[in-house]
């Protein structure tokens, strides 16, 4: 795997994390904390990041 492949990766597992981690907080504080339908930004940029340098990187070492 090379450094093209590496960051194309990266990048689409960022962008497919912040779509589901922003679609789970605004249902979550829709249905169940009742907060009203908004999304938690802070929580899906943290757990979008995070996921998507973890993942490629952890699939480029097998």
């Amino acid at each position: 795997m090379n450094f093209k492949s590496l960051t194309i990766q990266i990048i689409l597992t960022f962008l497919i994390s912040l779509i589901v981690a922003s679609v789970v907080t605004r249902v979550w504080n829709t249905i169940i904390a009742r907060e009203g339908f908004e999304a938690g930004w802070q929580t899906a940029f943290v757990m979008a990041i995070v996921l998507g340098i973890v993942v490629p990187l952890t699939r480029h070492k097998k």
